[in-house]
């Protein structure tokens, strides 16, 4: 997924942390994930829906497995 989010930014500033966020659920809907799967960037800012991040996080692992890249868990 490296080449799907072309600039990461840095620094102290919340929007552009936060948007940094925003383009890996972008990145994760390009991959072929669905809305269901990815989640709200205020879920993860302001941790107040880590089991949608999880889920998230597990479903990316799923789509990379079924890619034939390296997955999360047991095949």
């Amino acid at each position: 997924m490296p080449e799907r989010i072309k600039k990461i930014n840095s620094g102290n500033f919340a929007f552009k942390l936060m948007e940094n966020i925003e383009m890996f659920t972008r990145a994760c809907k390009e991959y072929g994930l669905i809305d269901a799967e990815t989640f709200q960037t205020c879920d993860l800012w302001d941790g107040e829906n880590m089991h949608q991040v999880c889920i998230c996080i597990h479903a990316l692992g799923r789509k990379a497995q079924k890619n034939g890249l390296p997955g999360l868990g047991p095949k």
